[in-house]
Parts: structure tokens; sequence; C-alpha cells
């Protein structure tokens, strides 16, 4: 087994990271790298941090083969804390940036070689990665190669890239099952931008542009199509109807008796079945149900209509 890994460092090119262990399969090598820092400064106030000894989460990526072997690289990703202001989080490192499973310079080494005439078929078996990949890579809008056409019927939402605080907007063709583009963050510019940069002819064909209730998203469509594509997501407005049917629900058990308010509460499934869904008797319990509703509470007050 190795011990000096100055050599396999050299051509790694990654000075920030040092190679702590590696394995070696029958067609494989298995590179682990942790960063040579001992301490990470804090993102909030600063001040350098020592490792919390916690296990670290480990990122694999593809690289150029090795040894005579694919070579993945498996980074570890420390957790730090801060002792200033109790912080803790874990390091970023240069190598990870973005969300790709592959190096840039496997990327770039791989889209060259299929740009000077070898074949898909030889760059998959040399470099361990899909034929399918290897043609993305080189040809697809999203690497600098084919725009991908608009849709007919293209569908518009977020993605948390860090939930509650990072979001992008995914564009899908609902009718191909693809993705179209991923924009960073979710402004109406970026989405009214990459709209208008599509052909008038591509823009013209598209009929439906399905998105959920964002008002942002809503603007960029109208800004570029006008009303005549819009669709709210029938899951959103579902969702949204069923939110408001339980909002009614608990201000109504609030004000019933114990022993009747257990009971409504073990009928929520009712109340959120459809009226055509329901058999006699579920139809006729929610009936009474909405006759003693009516019974005990006044028309100035808050009614139960809202389960009809």
């Amino acid at each position: 087994m190795f011990t000096d890994f100055t050599a396999i460092e050299a051509l790694l090119d990654v000075p920030e990271l040092r190679i702590v262990e590696l394995r070696l399969i029958p067609r494989e090598v298995f590179i682990v790298l942790e960063s040579r820092e001992q301490t990470c400064p804090c993102p909030r106030c600063g001040q350098p941090c020592l490792p919390t000894g916690e296990k670290p989460r480990t990122r694999t990526l593809r690289d150029l083969p090795m040894l005579q072997r694919y070579t993945r690289l498996v980074v570890r990703i420390r957790r730090f804390v801060c002792r200033s202001c109790a912080l803790r989080f874990r390091e970023r490192l240069a190598l990870l940036a973005g969300h790709q499973r592959w190096t840039q310079r496997l990327y770039e080494q791989v889209r060259a070689e299929l740009l000077h005439g070898t074949p898909t078929k030889e760059l998959a078996r040399r470099y361990g990665v899909a034929r399918r990949t290897v043609f993305r890579w080189t040809f697809e809008r999203g690497r600098g190669g084919r725009p991908r056409q608009l849709g007919t019927v293209m569908g518009m939402d977020e993605f948390s890239v860090k939930k509650g605080h990072v979001y992008d907007t995914h564009i899908v063709d609902l009718q191909r099952r693809r993705t179209l583009t991923v924009l960073e963050g979710r402004s109406k510019d970026a989405v009214v931008a990459w709209l208008r940069s599509h052909t008038a002819e591509e823009l013209a064909a598209v009929e439906v542009v399905v998105t959920d209730m964002s008002s942002v998203y809503a603007a960029a469509v109208r800004e570029v199509f006008g009303d005549r594509v819009l669709v709210i997501d029938r899951f959103h407005v579902i969702n949204l109807a069923v939110k408001a049917l339980e909002e009614v629900r608990r201000v109504m058990q609030k004000q019933l008796s114990p022993e009747e308010a257990k009971q409504l509460k073990k009928m929520r499934q009712l109340w959120l079945k459809p009226v055509k869904d329901l058999t006699l008797e579920q139809w006729l319990t929610r009936l009474n149900w909405l006759e003693h509703f009516r019974v005990k509470f006044n028309k100035g007050t808050k009614t139960a209509t809202g389960f009809c």
C-alpha cells in the first residue's frame, strides 16, 4: 500500500487538499481527501474555528483515470463550531463548488476528445461514464452546446438548494418529461430573460405554462405571453383548499364540547373526501354534523359552510 502520496497529489492539482487514504480495487481507485488546514474561519464572525470531532460527511467525484483504473475522489467535509458565536457549519471546499459529481478536468477532457472525433462508446469505456452522459456534456445547452427548444406545455417551479435559504428555478418540458433549464435564484427578471432568449417562433408555439401560486413566476409568464398560457397547478390549488378547510375545522373544534371536538377530529379524512366518493352512511354523517353546526351557531358567528 502507498504511503507517500506526493506524486499523486501533484497529479490531482488540488493544493488545498491532502490525501489521507488510497484504496485499490480491481477496476477502480478511491482517493480519500481532506483539507490541509486544521482550522476554518467562521462565516459569521471570521474567527478561526476547530473541527467538532464528528464523523465528516463525504462527497464522491469522478476524475481522470489513474494507475490504469477509474478514479473516484472521496472528499471529507468536516463540521466546525465557533467558540465566539456558537455557529456550527461545514467547511466549503473549492473542489466541491456546484453540484456536479465529476471534476472539471474530466468534463473538459471528455468533451474535447468527442469534439475531435473520438466515438462516444470509446470515451464511455475509457473514462467510466455512461454514453448518454458523454453526449450530454458535449451537446446539451447546459454544457455549452446545442440548446433545447421550448415545449408546448412547460412547468415552472422552485426547488431548495439549501432549505429555507437558497432556492433555484426548475423549468421542464412536461410532454417530453425533461429539464429545459435550471436558473439560479427565483427572480422574475431571470425567468423573463431566459424566455426571451428564444426565437419568436418558439414562444408562439407555447400553449401552456404550469406554475404554482408564486406571484413572481406568474408575473414573468404574463410579461412574455400575456394571460393566454398561464395555468395554476392543480396540486397547489387543492393544497390551498385543504389548508383552508383544516383551518375552519380547527376553529369549529375549539367551540365544541370536549367529546364533540374529539369526534370531529377523528372525522378529518371524511371532511376532505369529495362528495362523489362518499358512501350513503358517510354522506348522512356529514349532513348531520352540518345541521348540528347550523343549530349550534348563530348566523352572525362563524358557520360550518366551509365543510360543504
